[in-house]
């Protein structure tokens, strides 16, 4: 059996978080949150940690690529419970 995210204890131990998106023709999308937003390691994280463990693993990975998810706020709007 493959383990599934080895890598992602480390990644939600400095704050972060990986969330699988989807496989397509041989690209993992993944979706990187918590602290991982915005880190200039997070690209390091993504392709030398994430892509090369998984490539080890699942021979049909060829890559993984971020999927940025874009947020719109309704300016001057406050939600409250």
């Amino acid at each position: 059996m493959v383990p599934v995210f080895p890598i992602r204890p480390t990644v939600q131990e400095d704050g972060g978080d990986v969330i699988f998106k989807g496989f397509e023709d041989g690209t993992v999308k993944l979706k990187l949150v918590g602290s991982c937003t915005g880190c200039p390691s997070s690209t390091v994280t993504l392709k030398n940690g994430i892509q090369n463990m998984l490539q080890f693993y699942v021979p049909e990975v060829d890559s993984v690529e971020q999927v940025i998810i874009k947020i719109s706020f309704v300016k001057g709007t406050v939600f409250v419970n």
